[in-house]
C-alpha cells in the first residue's frame, strides 16, 4: 500500500489556481505545484508539524493522498 502524502497550497504564497485544478480532476497539477512550495509531508509529519503549531493552515488548500 502507498504511504500517504499531505499536500498543502497556502494561497498567499502562490498563484496557482487550485479550485480550477480541484475542479478539473488534476490533483497532478496540485501536487506540483505543493511539491514546488516544499509543501509536502508524510502523515505522521503533517501531524507532528500541526501539533507543534509549527504549520499554520489557516488560508491553506490540503490534499491527502
Amino acid at each position: 500500500m502507498k504511504e500517504k502524502r499531505v499536500y498543502i497550497i497556502n494561497v498567499g504564497d502562490t498563484e496557482f489556481n487550485f479550485r480550477d485544478a480541484e475542479a478539473e480532476g488534476n490533483l497532478d497539477a496540485i501536487k506540483t505545484e505543493a511539491e514546488s512550495l516544499g509543501s509536502v509531508y508524510s502523515l505522521k509529519g503533517f501531524q507532528n508539524a500541526v501539533n507543534d503549531e509549527w504549520l499554520d493552515l489557516g488560508n491553506s488548500f490540503i490534499l491527502i493522498d
